[in-house]
């Protein structure tokens, strides 16, 4: 369950969010087909604007409602997929053009000599499908390799690391 991973400050924002536009949708209906209207717009812009020379990047949605860190992420490149972008060229966007966008091209977002070792190893070839990204074996950060289980025990810590949090902001509210 990927809202373990979210803090209950977040998660009661989102809910927010929910009620909001579950108002809106009663005094309108057909503001829901428009949202979905503009959100295909958008997916079906996504090959054109690549293909026009628009530099795009993967990623830069978290901290929106219903965001949730890592698997939306896969989420988006899916979308991006289905909207005419080539599986090439949206590794390069998750990588080599994020790495430009900041600035920081000289150590990241390839694989060569020089570069930090920031590497996601996957299962499967994500140039065939890009659902493949979440078949991860192992990942490379900074140097140091972590397996299925290793990341695994860190996804459990992450979640208790939130619990924990949440336990001390209920704790600090009730006194």
């Amino acid at each position: 369950n990927r809202a373990k991973l979210i803090p209950d400050r977040e998660l009661t924002y989102w809910e927010e969010e929910a009620a909001y536009y579950t108002e809106a949708f009663k005094e309108n209906p057909s503001y829901a087909d428009d949202l979905m209207d503009f959100h295909l717009l958008g997916v079906s812009l996504t090959g054109p604007a690549n293909d026009g020379g628009v530099r795009m990047m993967v990623g830069t949605d978290l901290g929106d409602t219903l965001v949730y860190p890592g698997s939306s992420f896969h989420e988006e490149m899916e979308l991006m997929v289905r909207g005419g972008m080539s599986e090439a060229d949206l590794l390069r966007a998750a990588t080599l053009n994020a790495a430009e966008y900041k600035g920081i091209q000289d150590e990241h977002g390839l694989i060569d000599d020089g570069y930090l070792a920031n590497i996601t190893l996957l299962k499967n070839n994500p140039l065939e499908n890009i659902k493949h990204t979440t078949a991860i074996a192992g990942v490379v950060h900074r140097g140091v390799y972590r397996n299925e289980e290793e990341l695994a025990a860190l996804v459990t810590r992450s979640e208790q690391m939130t619990a924990e949090l949440n336990a001390k902001r209920r704790t600090r509210t009730d006194e």
